[in-house]
């Protein structure tokens, strides 16, 4: 993997689009599990200006709900398994120096060689150049969130990838979701003002729609009230919104398609 391939990964963070991004997508603690933070209070803190919130988590948190601006996340799986969105952050384990330094000679160069420890810093958005040696020379450890980030930029993390968001862009539009979307078996509900569509199913119709994205990077078309919407993007999440949390069983699993914005 060339490192060219993963400039602006880590963006600079912004704690007022954090939040306005986080109350349309979930609770507070709903959203500290899925970043592997140490719960609700950190999030308040965050979002009431006690606290600052680190870029890498800052970036995590915009793949995690498709909103990051040069990049999405992908899940691996190819045999339709619906992709569980808790796994994204990975705990740093006990021999993570040497983990890290094969993570860094995984990212090459164009001229065929590894990064340096300098650059692995600077991908990852650390202004301490000499962070990696540390890492690698077990110092210390980083992060969960930047460990995973390091997964992420090495392409070796065990569920997820990263895709550039502008790779897909000369594809042509499977229709075949419309299909797999059957409003016999599976009820879809419009948020207009969010330009998204929400689709709630079971397990089974999950895996079929898991499937489908995975062959078809994500886009497509979507059936609603008898017309065909086009979608740039799709998150699966086995949890709710709050709002729905009452009207829905828990073994139900919400599908999220961002719809493609016209001028």
């Amino acid at each position: 993997m060339s490192d060219n391939a993963w400039e602006n990964v880590v963006v600079e963070s912004d704690v007022e689009n954090f939040t306005k991004i986080r109350k349309g997508f979930g609770k507070q603690g709903d959203v500290a599990e899925l970043l592997g933070l140490s719960g609700q209070v950190l999030l308040s803190q965050i979002e009431n200006g006690v606290s600052g919130m680190d870029k890498r988590t800052y970036s995590l948190f915009l793949l995690l709900t498709g909103k990051h601006p040069s990049y999405r996340l992908v899940g691996r799986s190819n045999d339709g398994s619906v992709v569980d969105m808790s796994e994204l952050v990975q705990e740093v384990p006990t021999n993570s120096g040497e983990v890290i330094k094969t993570l860094r000679k995984g990212i090459l160069r164009n001229t065929g060689k590894s990064i340096t420890q300098g650059r692995f810093a600077s991908l990852l958005g650390l202004t301490d150049k000499g962070a990696i040696s540390c890492f690698e020379n077990g110092k210390t450890k980083p992060s969960k969130q930047n460990y995973t980030l390091m997964l992420l930029l090495a392409d070796k993390h065990p569920h997820f990838f990263l895709t550039d968001r502008n790779e897909a862009d000369g594809l042509l539009f499977s229709e075949n979701m419309v299909e797999s979307l059957s409003p016999i078996s599976i009820e879809i509900k419009i948020i207009s003002e969010q330009d998204k569509v929400l689709v709630i199913t079971n397990a089974t119709n999950a895996k079929q729609i898991n499937a489908f994205l995975s062959k078809n990077d994500r886009r497509g078309y979507i059936l609603v009230d008898n017309k065909k919407v086009q979608f740039e993007s799709c998150d699966m999440w086995s949890s709710f919104p709050g709002e729905y949390e009452n009207e829905y069983k828990s073994s139900f699993y919400i599908f999220t398609f961002n719809i493609e914005k016209r001028n």
